[in-house]
């Protein structure tokens, strides 16, 4: 007796598709939930906690208004000038089994949440290292300690931090399909907000009593909603990328 086939799809099924990507209605509320939860857990850090606790941090440590606007503009703005199109350009052209976004996502994810835990303890850290280093840090108060490491580990923090700002947003047209883009464009939006409310309305009134805490909650949402959304959604094929003109990389006009 032969094995019986298994039964086929019924017909009205619907099918989403992008690419070479096939969605059944199941399999893209899966991918529309690990988006959004992840555009919630980024905003929740980039738009709540630092901006809000960041400053507040450098100045509790000493540091001048001038100071706090060059690291937390000038440089970081700096950095992302220049290496935001190179990140982007380098997803753009990069292939993996993985796909050219998700590993651009899940490699500095851990990195970027260890970076914003220990910026909640940069003064545990200064008073630590100065007491392993009595030699070279013994005459500097434990204050100014702390003011480099919670700068170092910011922009640290940031440089970690421009992975998904160039990419992520990269990511929907990779994967949803352009018929719900303006549906997901506007869920995008009410999670942005979302992010924010959350922040304002719960956490603000804590950020000067337990920082620490703010910060090592914040990191384990994003890691766990980052890791998630880059084992859970999958990227399609995409055709090899064109080959680098030779006049533009030379910097040549490209047209007679």
């Amino acid at each position: 007796m032969g094995i019986p086939a298994s039964p086929a799809p019924p017909a009205d099924r619907k099918l989403f598709r992008v690419g070479t990507l096939t969605y059944t209605k199941a399999q893209l509320l899966n991918v529309f939930f690990w988006l959004l939860w992840g555009d919630f857990c980024l905003h929740l850090m980039d738009n709540g906690v630092i901006p809000t606790l960041v400053p507040l941090q450098l100045e509790a440590l000493g540091a001048s208004k001038a100071t706090i606007g060059l690291v937390y503009g000038t440089i970081v703005n700096v950095m992302y000038f220049v290496l935001v199109p190179i990140v982007s350009t380098a997803s753009d052209r990069y292939r993996s089994r993985w796909g050219r976004r998700i590993p651009f996502l899940l490699v500095p994810t851990p990195f970027l949440a260890l970076c914003l835990i220990l910026l909640g303890f940069s003064q545990h850290i200064a008073m630590l290292l100065q007491r392993w280093l009595p030699a070279l840090l013994g005459a500097y108060p434990v204050l100014s300690i702390a003011l480099v490491v919670a700068c170092v580990l910011f922009l640290l923090l940031k440089f970690f931090d421009m992975f998904p700002q160039s990419v992520y947003y990269y990511m929907w047209a990779d994967v949803i399909p352009p018929q719900l883009m303006g549906v997901f464009g506007s869920l995008f939006r009410v999670c942005y907000a979302a992010g924010s409310l959350v922040f304002n309305y719960f956490l603000i009134g804590l950020a000067k009593q337990h920082p620490e805490q703010i910060y090592i909650a914040s990191a384990l949402l994003y890691l766990i909603a980052f890791v998630g959304l880059c084992l859970m959604v999958r990227e399609g094929q995409y055709p090899p990328p064109d080959p680098p003109d030779p006049a533009a990389r030379a910097g040549l006009p490209l047209c007679p």
